[in-house]
């Protein structure tokens, strides 16, 4: 009896994986209705956020810029890498700067956000701005991160797990990316154009697309509309 309740299961499990999720849409209109080009790490280097760099962003006449984010010792940093945010300048001093310019904001949530003091915090800065919170994206992976974000109407773009190793390794993490779609219902997707591949395009053909890496963007080429934004190198 178990063995055909196991069966059954699978059975379910793949009819949610092969015919449910491709037809989904997604629960929000997007930021955007046609695919712009946004600037990667702030204008910047690695872990170099300067102000300067993301007001040159806006004077070269782009729309968008993506802003890694780290928690630690209570603040959040603008900073890709936990271990090397010494220099780095601090959201909540620099967040009426981004407030004033003509730009929205792709925040990726690095290291610290499974913290809830983490996520008050930044929902608690964002929201003090006067009118941020409709001009940005978060990208996370974290269940708790998600449903904080969409209970103060902010959008969410959830990271794909990526499509690697055998048949079998990347169906897995096709139903591990299914299940988080259909659960916490993000508003798009995210990932590097490099893994952009066949599997992405068959099975999420009906999400929004955020995409990176690419130095030629291949969203304008491709002409697909459920790319909505590509990130490129300011220089």
């Amino acid at each position: 009896m178990i063995k055909y309740i196991k069966v059954f299961g699978g059975i379910i499990l793949l009819f949610i994986v092969f015919i449910i999720v491709p037809f989904i849409k997604p629960t929000t209109n997007f930021i955007n209705d046609n695919c712009e080009i946004w600037i990667h790490k702030g204008g910047g280097e690695y872990n170099d956020y300067r102000i300067s760099n993301i007001i040159k962003v806006q004077e070269e006449g782009y729309l968008g810029v993506e802003i890694d984010l780290i928690y630690k010792n209570e603040t959040i940093w603008l900073c890709h890498d936990y271990n090397n945010s010494s220099n780095s300048l601090r959201l909540d001093s620099v967040i009426s700067i981004l407030d004033t310019l003509n730009l929205s904001y792709w925040f990726d949530l690095k290291s610290g956000f499974d913290n809830n003091d983490a996520r008050l915090l930044f929902i608690n800065t964002i929201l003090k701005s006067k009118n941020l919170s409709n001009r940005i994206i978060i990208e996370s992976g974290n269940y708790n991160t998600i449903k904080s974000m969409h209970q103060n109407n902010i959008l969410v773009t959830y990271r794909l797990r990526k499509f690697n190793g055998s048949f079998f390794n990347k169906f897995l993490s096709l139903l591990k990316n299914h299940l988080f779609i259909i659960t916490h219902r993000p508003n798009s997707i995210a990932l590097s154009m490099q893994d952009y591949n066949q599997w992405v395009k068959t099975f999420y053909n009906n999400e929004n697309v955020l995409t990176w890496s690419v130095n030629k963007p291949k969203c304008i080429l491709e002409k697909n509309e459920k790319i909505k934004i590509i990130l490129k190198d300011l220089n």
